[in-house]
C-alpha cells in the first residue's frame, strides 16, 4: 500500500512511486479505490470506547472487527483489477491509519513519500485540486496542515518498523533507478526495466482514472520539472515565515534559506550516508 495525503493531494505526493510499484508484472495497483480510507476510518471508529461497548454488548470482538476489515479490504483490492500474485493499492491517506493497516494486514508494506512542501503546496493551488481541511485562498495555513498531518504520517512509518518506507520524490525523480531499487528491494520483488519505461504501458497494461488529479502527470515520462515549478510563485512573505509555518521542511533536509533551492544534494552518492534517513 502506499500512503500520503488526503485523496488528491496525496497524489500529488505518489505519482511517481505509482509509476515506480505499478508496472513490475507481478503487482497489481489500479485506479484509487476512494472507499479503502473511508472503510479504514470506519474500522478506527468502531474502536471507540463507546462503540466498543455496543459491539460487546453483541458479542462482537475487536478482533473480530479486524478480520471483517482485513477480508473486505482483500477483497477490494484483489478484484478491483487484474489479479496478481501480489496485490498494490494506492489511496491516499491512509498513512494517517497506519496502525490498523499493519495490525489487520501484518504481512503489508507501506510506502510514504515525501516531498518539499512549497512544491506540494504549489501544485495543489495551481491545478486546483480539492483537498478538505486545505483552504487554497489560505497559504499560511495550508504549510500548517501540511506540517501537522506529515508528522503524524511519520511517526507513524517510523512506529511501523520495517513495514514503511520513507522515499524522497527529490531523490526519486533524480535518481530513478537506484531509488526504484531501493522500493523494489524493500518489498522483495524482482527489478524489471519495465519501472523505467512507465509511459509506454499507459493505456494497455495498465489503466489509469480519468478524474484522477494525478492522471496527466503519471502518462509522462519521470522528469524534474516539478521540482522547480514553484520557483517565483509564493510571496516574500510567505517564504521568509516558512519555517515557522513548516519547521518541519528543514529538519527533512531541504534548504529554506533561499528562493529557489538546489535539490543536488538529494542526488548525491552519500545521501543516505549523511543522515537521510528520516
Amino acid at each position: 500500500m502506499r500512503n500520503g495525503f488526503h485523496w488528491p493531494f496525496a497524489t500529488l505526493l505518489l505519482a511517481v512511486t505509482v509509476v515506480v510499484l505499478t508496472f513490475v508484472n507481478i503487482r497489481n495497483s489500479g485506479e484509487e479505490t476512494s472507499i479503502v480510507p473511508a472503510i479504514l476510518g470506519m474500522r478506527e471508529r468502531w474502536a471507540s470506547k463507546y462503540m466498543a461497548r455496543v459491539a460487546n454488548l453483541s458479542s462482537i470482538t475487536q478482533q473480530t472487527l479486524d478480520d471483517a476489515t482485513s477480508a473486505f479490504l482483500l477483497e477490494l483490492i484483489g478484484k478491483h483489477g487484474a489479479m496478481a500474485k501480489r496485490l498494490c493499492n494506492k489511496d491516499p491517506y491512509t498513512a494517517l491509519a497506519l496502525p490498523v493497516l499493519t495490525r489487520i494486514l501484518p504481512n503489508s508494506k507501506h510506502i510514504l513519500m515525501i516531498r518539499d512542501a512549497r512544491a506540494t503546496v504549489h501544485s495543489m493551488i495551481e491545478r486546483k485540486v480539492p483537498v478538505a481541511g486545505f483552504n487554497r485562498s489560505d497559504i499560511p495555513g495550508m504549510f500548517k496542515i501540511w506540517n501537522f498531518q506529515l508528522t503524524r504520517m511519520l511517526n507513524m512509518c517510523s512506529s511501523a518498523r520495517g513495514l514503511c518506507l520513507k522515499v524522497y520524490y527529490e531523490r526519486l525523480v533524480q535518481r530513478t533507478r537506484d531509488e526504484a531499487q531501493r522500493i523494489l528491494n524493500f518489498l522483495d520483488v524482482p527489478w524489471s526495466d519495465d519501472v523505467l519505461r512507465h509511459e509506454e504501458k499507459i493505456g494497455t497494461e495498465v489503466k489509469l482514472n480519468p478524474k484522477e488529479f494525478s492522471t496527466s502527470q503519471v502518462k509522462e515520462k519521470v522528469n524534474k520539472k516539478a521540482l522547480t515549478s514553484w520557483f517565483g510563485c509564493y510571496s516574500d512573505d510567505i517564504l521568509s515565515r516558512i519555517d515557522k509555518l513548516a519547521p518541519l521542511l528543514r529538519h527533512l533536509g531541504y534548504d529554506t534559506s533561499t528562493t529557489e533551492p538546489d535539490y543536488a544534494q538529494f542526488a548525491a552518492e552519500d545521501f543516505y550516508a549523511k543522515g537521510y534517513k528520516i
